[in-house]
């Protein structure tokens, strides 16, 4: 899948999930089962939550190692971003790598 298919993908079942609601606290709700269809259709990628000290955050990491974020602009008001809905491309700072085991 291109990278514009991946985000147009993600976007639409976003929206499905969301039906008009914003995205705040919804990223487990999206991320988790986004996954699982996104591996059914050979999209090889796994969720990750990271702990942000107030709050955990779950986003999707594809086996190229970029981040597929579908609910990253829940974070545009509380840090004064522009992200868009769905975010594909390198961590961000809340991105936070795994803690290592």
């Amino acid at each position: 899948m291109r990278d514009e298919e991946l985000v147009e993908f993600a976007k639409e079942f976003r929206e499905g999930i969301l039906d008009g609601r914003k995205s705040n606290f919804m990223c487990a709700v999206i991320s988790w089962p986004l996954c699982g269809l996104l591996n059914f259709h050979g999209v090889k990628c796994q969720t990750v939550e990271g702990d942000l000290g107030e709050m955990n955050h779950v986003w999707i990491e594809l086996e190229d190692g970029r981040v597929l974020d579908p609910t990253a602009d829940q974070f545009n008001e509380l840090f004064s971003l522009n992200h868009p809905p769905v975010y594909l491309g390198e961590r961000l700072a809340f991105h936070p790598p795994p803690n290592p085991s």
